[in-house]
C-alpha cells in the first residue's frame, strides 16, 4: 500500500529534494510511528501530526492512500 507523508517546519530539511513529501510503499499494519522512522524524523521532535487531516497519533495505523502531514513544535511566548 502507499501513503503520503509531508514534513513542515525544520523537518522539511529531511526531504529537501522532493519538497517535503514523499510516498512511501508500505506493509498493512504499519503505523504513523514507523512511518516516521523510515524518513528519520526523531519521534521526541514531532509536534502536531495529522492522517487525512484528522489529529493522530504516533501509534495511530495507516491505510492505503493515506496522507501524513509532520509538524514541528509550536511555540511562542
Amino acid at each position: 500500500m502507499q501513503v503520503e507523508i509531508s514534513l513542515f517546519g525544520h523537518f522539511r530539511r529531511l526531504l529537501r529534494d522532493t519538497d517535503g513529501r514523499l510516498t512511501l510503499t508500505v506493509i498493512e499494519g504499519t503505523t504513523v510511528r514507523d512511518v516516521l522512522k523510515m524518513v528519520r524524523v526523531p519521534e521526541a521532535e514531532v509536534g502536531p501530526v495529522s492522517v487525512n487531516a484528522q489529529l493522530a497519533t504516533v501509534e495511530t495505523p495507516l491505510r492505503d492512500g493515506d496522507r501524513v502531514c509532520v509538524f514541528a513544535p509550536i511555540g511562542g511566548g
